[in-house]
C-alpha cells in the first residue's frame, strides 16, 4: 500500500497517508456495526419498556379486578356467595 502512495504524495508523507486511509477503512467498517448495534439496543430498550408497561398494565387490572370482586362481596346480602344461581325459565315465566 505504502508503493501506491508513493506515486501520487511523495515519500515524506506516505506513512501520514497511508494511516489517514487505514483509519478510514476501519472506521467504514465499523460504522455498519455501530448502526446495527445501535439499532439492537434501541430495539432492547422498546422491549423492555413495552414489557414494563404491559407488567404495569396487568398489575393494574389485577388490582381493580380484586377492588370490584370485594365491592361485590361487601354489597351482597350472601357475604358467603359471590355469584348469584340464576332463575329458572319456564314456560310461565314467559
Amino acid at each position: 500500500m505504502t508503493d501506491w502512495f508513493k506515486r501520487f504524495v511523495g515519500p515524506n508523507l506516505v506513512p501520514f497517508a497511508s494511516e489517514m486511509v487505514s483509519q478510514f477503512v476501519a472506521n467504514l467498517t465499523q460504522l455498519p456495526t455501530k448502526r446495527v448495534m445501535r439499532r439492537l439496543r434501541e430495539s432492547k430498550d422498546r422491549m423492555e419498556a413495552l414489557h414494563n408497561k404491559a407488567r404495569e398494565e396487568k398489575s393494574l387490572m389485577e388490582r381493580y379486578h380484586q377492588a370490584a370482586l370485594k365491592a361485590k362481596e361487601d354489597s351482597s346480602p350472601q357475604s358467603g356467595r359471590i355469584f348469584k344461581t340464576p332463575k329458572r325459565i319456564t314456560r310461565n315465566s314467559l
